[in-house]
This record gives C-alpha cells, structure tokens and sequence, in this order.
C-alpha cells in the first residue's frame, strides 16, 4: 500500500502537470460514462457548500459540463488524428440535442440541484453552456455534417423558449429586472450575450445579440455591476456582494467570447482589469501555501477598495483554469511581483493533484466531503490546453483503489465504485455506470455493485486538516 500526505510541497509543477498525469485523468473521467456522449458525476458545488445530490441519489448527465467535456475530445482529435476521440465529440452533441425538451429549453440543466427532468428547473448558466458548445461544434472543421444541420434549428426553438421564459425574469432577490438582463446575476447573464454574441457570427445575424445582448452587457458594464477600482462585478442577488473569486472562470472568457466576435472598445481594458485584481485574492492559506480567496467584502457604497478578505473554502478544483485566465494576463502584462504570485499559486494546485488525476473539490470547507471528494473536468481540460502540440493520445490505465481522508470523512474509490464514510459509517456509495446508482447508509445495496472491493486499497490518501 501507498500511502500519500497532501499537499505535497515538494512536487513542482512540472512533475505534475504532464502527459501521464492526463492519462490518469482521462481514465477518471472515462470512468463516468454512462452512454454515448452521457457523462455522470458528484455535482457538489464548493463555493456554496451544496451536496443535495447525494440525497437525490443522482449522478447522471447535467449540462454544465458538457461543453469542456466535447471541448477537450476535440482538441485530442485535432492533435492526434485518434477516431475515438472525434467520436466522443459527436456523441457530446447528440446528447445535447437530445436533452432538448419540446419547449425548447434543455433539461438536466440545474447541476447542484438535479435530477432536472423539465427546462423549467434550471437557470440561464446552464442553458447558456449548452448553447455555446453547439455553436463551437457547428464551426469545427471536423464535425459531422448531418450532426451540423440540427443545431441552428435546435437554438432557434431554444431562443423562442428562453427569450420567453428568461428575459428580465430576475432573481428571488431582484425579479422582475428592472433593466437589461435575464437572471440579473453576472456570470450567469454573461454566458447568454457571449452565446448570442457567437450565434452572431456563425450564422451571420446579429438581430438576437443587438436586441438583447447590446443592451444586457450595457448593464453589466455599467457602474450598477462593474466596480473598476475593485476590479469586479456585483453578484447580482443579494445586496452588496461581488461574485465570488472563482466565478471569474466564467466572466472571463465570455468577455472574451464577446469580444472576439462582437467586439467593444471597452472590453479589453475591463478583461485586463479584472484579472490584474484577481492576483489580490491570493492569499496564505491554513496550509502555508497561497491560495484564492473565496471572496472579498465590500463597502454597502464605497466601491474604491475591498475592505477585507473571506478565506475560506479554497475552490482548488477551479485552479487550473484560474491559473489560465492569469497567465494569459501576464503574457499581456508581464510583471514579476505577479509573476511570483502566480508560481505559487501553481504551485498550489500541483500539490493537490490526487492520485486518480483530480483536484479535491475545495480545502477548509465547513464539511471535509468537499475535501476527500474528487473534482477531474477542469484539471483534465488544463492538462490538454498546456500540453498543446506535445499532447499524445492518453493511454487507457487503470484506477487505483484509494482511501483518502480529511478529518473524519474518508472518500473511497476504483475505477467503478465509489464511497462516502464518515466515523467509520458509509454515509453514500455508488455505481458510477449509473445515473441514479447511489445508495444511502451503510445497508443498502445495489445490483451490479460490488462495494466490498473497496476496501481492497492501493493507495491511503491524507489532505491535512488546520
């Protein structure tokens, strides 16, 4: 048996972040399938601490990830030529079209709260998603053609959907919007115009972003939502609060989205801005590495400085693509203090890399399962964007068995099953294979599953506690 303290601060990221680690992962996200195109997973959300899943008993397909998900298989094609990995885009897009409900919203579409068997439980993030991952497909020089024709008929009844549905529809805190918007939350909005914005382009007809779009980044460009001196956006619903650090994932590249396709003058120095403040949320963290802060706190009127910063939980899973959008921005804007920021901040997430090629979901979050539970998709979609032309087609591995334990929550795992224990007791334990495969308390079983062979462990993971 192997056993492994984490962080390991004395990995460097080179040692990591390599092809052998994307082998790893890919077998952990190949583990999830569950048909074609139909992927499953744990859908616990670390910035708000949600685990309803669980008690759902669901593990199937929701929309959100779906994008990174075909994303990455076609990037492994364009750089390898394999079949299989253009396959698995084609069958990503299937499963979209499919998800379609007759109204034209997309069900499985509201991730930490799922099972979503209607469009009506849902939220714009995730209609947004699966909008742009058919608009990225339909352009791809290697789509399947038969596939391509079905997309614009697709977001045309999806638009006639949420259009209805979604516009100036509000929050529960702010609803109806008395302006511009959809769900008056900005990344979720966000995701909308950086989709009609792409629609825009690949189909030649603007009259969908300049209606609604124009007007809805207006807003968010607006002093109601952008604080420039902050370098930060409002969340939108609830008063005085900021969008959350890791929320940044999606603000920026749909700004980027946006101007990209229908520029704006504005928008690179608001890009820029936003992530030269993001190296002001890196943080010590109880661990002694530097870390992302959860969030800011902020003045109810002053809007010129953060009056202090929110620690914890750490969204570890999200460093990858934080560390992304941030090395971009050096790349813009070199800067050695920054620079050094941003190494330790890789540095960070090399640490954490786990042995079955994933990040723990969060550290120092109130419940240790968003610690012992693993999170693969951005990791996974990293590995591929840094490896680049040296990318090889990942080798098929096996998953190791492992126990890994923060506190007193273990997580257990192969390459079919899974556990959550707490005290000794399993609390959760599922089937991978299948979508609604999750049992509850330590009696129940289910046909196909063999849990017993958990307990067969490789490797004994630990990720320190404060």
């Amino acid at each position: 048996m192997i056993h492994q303290t984490y962080p390991r601060r004395e990995i460097r990221p080179v040692e990591i972040f390599n092809q052998g680690t994307l082998d790893l992962a890919t077998a952990h996200l190949l583990s999830w399938q569950q048909g074609p195109g139909t992927f499953g997973g744990l859908y616990l959300h670390a910035c708000w601490g949600i685990s309803g899943v669980l008690q759902n008993r669901y593990q199937g397909p929701t929309t959100f990830p779906i994008r990174a998900i075909m994303g990455g298989f076609m990037k492994l094609f364009d750089q390898t030529g394999e079949i299989r990995w253009r396959t698995l885009a084609d069958d990503c897009v299937s499963e979209l079209l499919y998800l379609q409900a007759p109204e034209g919203g997309f069900r499985h579409a509201d991730a930490q709260y799922e099972p979503a068997y209607s469009c009506r439980q849902t939220c714009p993030i995730h209609q947004g998603l699966p909008m742009l991952a058919l608009l990225e497909y339909a352009v791809w020089p290697s789509a399947d053609p038969r596939r391509v024709k079905l997309i614009r008929p697709a977001l045309d009844a999806h638009w006639e959907w949420f259009e209805r549905t979604w516009w100036k529809q509000g929050n529960s805190w702010l609803q109806p919007l008395p302006f511009a918007g959809f769900c008056g939350v900005t990344n979720q909005d966000l995701v909308i115009v950086a989709a009609l914005a792409r629609y825009a382009t690949v189909y030649g007809d603007s009259s969908r972003y300049e209606k609604f779009g124009r007007s809805t980044l207006e807003v968010y460009l607006s002093p109601r939502y952008h604080h420039e001196k902050l370098g930060m956006f409002e969340r939108g619903d609830e008063a005085n609060f900021v969008e959350r650090t890791t929320y940044n994932e999606v603000i920026v590249p749909m700004l980027e989205i946006i101007q990209q396709t229908m520029p704006d003058p504005r928008l690179p120095a608001v890009i820029d801005n936003v992530c030269a403040h993001l190296f002001d949320a890196i943080q010590p963290g109880p661990d002694g590495q530097m870390h992302l802060a959860w969030g800011a706190s902020t003045d109810p009127v002053d809007k010129s400085a953060v009056t202090g910063w929110i620690a914890r939980p750490h969204g570890v899973y999200s460093y990858p693509l934080m560390l992304q959008i941030m090395g971009s921005y050096l790349k813009r804007k070199p800067d050695a203090a920054r620079q050094a920021q941003f190494d330790a901040l890789e540095q960070t997430a090399a640490s954490y890399v786990l042995a079955d090629g994933s990040l723990p979901v969060s550290i120092g979050a109130t419940d240790a399962l968003f610690t012992t539970s693993p999170y693969v998709l951005i990791l996974w979609a990293y590995l591929i964007d840094r490896l680049g032309s040296k990318v090889k087609s990942p080798a098929e591995v096996k998953l190791p068995t492992i126990h890994r334990t923060c506190g007193n929550v273990t997580w257990k795992s192969d390459a079919r099953h899974w556990a959550l224990c707490r005290d000794g007791r399993r609390e959760f334990a599922g089937l991978r294979a299948q979508s609604c495969g999750i049992v509850i308390g330590p009696e129940e079983t289910l046909a196909g599953a063999n849990f017993a062979g958990l307990d067969d462990v490789e490797i004994n993971e630990v990720i320190g506690v404060d």
